[in-house]
């Protein structure tokens, strides 16, 4: 009896809406995503999604596996809900380790086992000294500070919803920071400069 593993990876779209787990006709399909086929720890193969975000294993031998997205592409990428719906639209892999629950293929099975994506955001800044109280930075390109001093060596704390620490940065000799590599969430910001604090 043939037996083959085969699903879709899948770009989660979250702008302006959280991610749900749910795969929809208008998101992007994700091609050349390595995916490997463990048995135990021993890898058994690999093979990569085709321009449809396709990927399969043809002639599976029975026996227990687990698939993992091993590809080092995605490392800009983070794993969207999991098992959030029907199993042929829904993520099967787990955010944490990119690997789906182990399984059993038994002869004569077809497994389906799809993976959202998401992509990684960014946060970045400038900080500045408002003199005027007006929330603007004055931008002239005769006079580029215009009176409002940026300021470098300022610590710039990301906290989550929850407004737990999640890192730390500092602004540099131009008064910009940048935070790389973000899950899409609600964060907050916390800028210090001496005994001042502002959110």
């Amino acid at each position: 009896c043939t037996r083959h593993i085969s699903g879709v990876v899948w770009v989660e779209r979250s702008f302006g809406a959280p991610a749900d787990g749910i795969r929809d006709d208008t998101e992007q399909l994700a091609s050349g995503i390595t995916v490997t086929l463990f048995r135990g720890l021993n890898e058994v193969t690999s093979t990569q999604t085709n321009s449809a975000g396709r990927y399969i294993f043809n002639n599976v031998l029975p026996g227990n596996y687990t698939l993992r997205i091993t590809d080092t592409g995605i490392r800009d990428r983070f794993i969207t809900l999991t098992n959030q719906g029907s199993d042929l639209r829904d993520n099967d892999f787990d955010a944490a380790s990119f690997s789906t629950a182990p399984f059993t293929l038994n002869p004569g099975n077809h497994l389906q086992a799809d993976a959202g994506l998401i992509e990684s955001r960014q946060i970045s800044g400038v900080a500045w000294r408002d003199t005027d109280s007006n929330g603007v930075l004055p931008i002239d390109f005769d006079e580029p500070m215009a009176g409002e001093p940026l300021l470098s060596g300022v610590t710039v704390m990301l906290l989550d919803e929850s407004m737990s620490p999640v890192d730390t940065a500092i602004t540099d000799s131009n008064s910009e920071y940048e935070f790389r590599n973000l899950c899409p969430a609600r964060y907050f910001l916390l800028f210090s400069e001496e005994d001042n604090l502002f959110v």
